[in-house]
């Protein structure tokens, strides 16, 4: 099935409250929705970002419900040496946290889950789907993959990783990863992969991230 932007009718928004930690969320769901993307944001980010909702936007439109969360995160002001794999793992919590709050909401109907990372949020999106078999695919984008660790040994989901083509390192890192991950992969380099501030940078990303859970995450199930 093809990308294809304006296929879904238009759904709702509710404010909701995820977990232990009531952490604020948007959960937006399309009519006839099959699957949902939790989002794992950078920590200059959260689920007001017109840039988080556009991506959202984009989902609900090829019929996947979208789940937003304020994610309790690292500190702004830490520098990168300062952050660990102990915080991402902490990050990843919160998403298990989601995952568990999403099946509840959706047990008469369960959904297809995908988790779409940026920066530290797609590190910690990585390290969630390896340690459930309940995430479907995973779309990230410039993950910090030195703090992931042997875990990517045990992803299974598909994974795009959007890798920022400034960024020699992290495209580097990013070829090694994909030869250690047990399961389909694909790599894209596009400029400001994690920032994503420019206009043609946004919709590139938007594209390759809907089409990705469009395949995975719909056509399983046509």
């Amino acid at each position: 099935m093809p990308f294809s932007l304006m296929r879904a009718q238009p759904g709702k928004t509710k404010s909701v409250r995820i977990g232990a930690l009531h952490l604020p969320a948007f959960l937006l769901t399309p009519r006839e929705a099959s699957a949902l993307v939790v989002f794992a944001h950078d920590r200059k980010s959260s689920r007001l970002s017109l840039r988080n909702r556009s991506l959202a936007l984009a989902f609900n439109r090829v019929g996947i419900a979208t789940l937003l969360i304020d994610l309790l995160c690292l500190d702004e002001e830490a520098q990168p040496d300062q952050v660990g794999e102990a915080d991402i793992v902490c990050i990843a919590d919160q998403l298990m946290d989601a995952v568990a709050w999403t099946d509840s909401v959706f047990k008469t109907q369960p959904l297809l889950i995908g988790l779409f990372g940026a920066g530290y949020g797609a590190s910690a999106a990585l390290v969630t789907a390896a340690q459930t078999s309940r995430i479907s695919a995973v779309v990230s984008a410039d993950a910090r993959l030195d703090l992931i660790g042997e875990r990517l040994k045990s992803l299974r989901a598909p994974t795009l990783f959007i890798v920022d083509d400034e960024s020699p390192s992290l495209m580097e890192a990013s070829r090694r990863a994909l030869a250690r991950i047990p399961c389909d992969t694909s790599l894209e380099f596009v400029s400001h992969a994690n920032s994503y501030t420019a206009r043609g940078d946004i919709e590139r990303i938007t594209q390759l991230a809907a089409a990705w859970f469009e395949r995975y995450l719909t056509t399983s199930r046509a």
